[in-house]
């Protein structure tokens, strides 16, 4: 089925203009004509109003990767060449299907170029990575893409409990001996949270994400599709209800952070929170990366960017030989060592 796009059209030559990360607005790939976005801001939602109201996003396809399963959302003005988690060229277009549309997006700010520049600085300081892995890290297979993501605010109150220790030691020389004099603590604490973001996709851990972190969430804007034209956006695979259960791990790591900062201990013995969350609002929004990805021997690659800050991290895949290299070179020298030392 056909589906009109609702993509702007270059005023100039009638081509369908792409988002340019350099201008923040829309920009034609053929003759350079330029269109700005209005921006809107993008006020969080209820979330107890929202669990029990998907909406669907009619303005996007499914596809689906054979090989890794991973599910991208499309434009309509979109077209899928490879997957973006494995490189996999097979990819199947699906009819869309229900869940929550975006209501909030983080333009891309890092230019492709500045991506691979950090890349190509990244990959050559690598010098037991595989070759195949540097030979195909190229401008041509660095893709940018939205991560779905959840971002929830919340005013929290927390009533605790906790054990906590101070170590002493008495004796000296065979006599020493360490000890703990433990005492207990309880009160309360009120903490709001405004911007706790959660990755609402599978492909991508929440480890990958935390090491390009922060992204400035204070300049999250209200969706429009002009900010996707060009890029690939994935679908969510995480329910807002999971979404709000890894929120609260991530606050009740903060609060117990900040409760436990009041005191002066060594050790924390036991610590018990009963937290309650009130007036919760989120966002349901894309968050832009550049990534590279390489599949070695059965296992995913990738090499990440944050598209707002530049910061990057990435895995790559040993090479056999030139680890092997060194090994036997270490070998060789250990043992010109222990000749010398015998002959002496």
């Amino acid at each position: 089925m056909n589906k009109k796009t609702h993509v702007a059209k270059c005023p100039g030559c009638g081509a369908d203009m792409l988002y340019d990360p350099k201008s923040q607005g829309l920009l034609c790939p053929y003759c350079d004509g330029k269109k700005e976005i209005e921006k809107a801001p993008a006020p969080k939602k209820d979330f107890y109003a929202e669990r029990t109201n998907s909406v669907t996003d009619k303005q996007s396809y499914k596809y689906v990767c054979p090989n890794c399963g991973g599910e991208i959302d499309f434009e309509s003005y979109v077209t899928a060449t490879k997957c973006p988690f494995c490189s996999a060229t097979n990819i199947v277009k699906e009819q869309p299907v229900g869940g929550l549309s975006p209501d909030g997006v983080l333009p891309f700010l890092f230019t492709k170029e500045m991506a691979m520049e950090a890349g190509q600085k990244w990959i050559k300081k690598k010098v037991f990575a595989l070759g195949t892995f540097k030979k195909n890290f190229k401008t041509d297979n660095l893709k940018g893409m939205y991560v779905p993501s959840y971002i929830f605010a919340s005013k929290t109150y927390t009533k605790y409990t906790a054990r906590l220790g101070k170590t002493y030691t008495t004796g000296s020389g065979k006599n020493r001996r360490t000890h703990t004099r433990w005492f207990t603590v309880s009160g309360d604490f009120a903490r709001d949270f405004s911007n706790v973001l959660v990755e609402a996709t599978r492909h991508l851990t929440q480890s990958e994400i935390q090491k390009i972190n922060p992204f400035d969430l204070a300049n999250l804007v209200a969706y429009k599709q002009e900010y996707v034209a060009g890029f690939e956006a994935e679908r969510n695979d995480e329910s807002l209800d999971q979404g709000f259960l890894k929120a609260k791990d991530v606050m009740q790591e903060i609060i117990k952070r900040e409760v436990l900062s009041k005191y002066t201990y060594d050790v924390v013995g036991s610590f018990n929170a009963d937290v309650s969350y009130n007036d919760i609002g989120f966002n349901y929004a894309l968050v832009p990366i550049w990534m590279f990805s390489c599949k070695y021997k059965d296992k995913e690659y990738r090499y990440i960017v944050n598209g707002r800050t530049g910061r990057s991290y990435g895995k790559y895949p040993l090479s056999p030989a030139k680890v092997a290299s060194v090994v036997l070179f270490a070998l060789g020298v250990l043992a010109l060592f222990v000749y010398l030392y015998l002959q002496g």
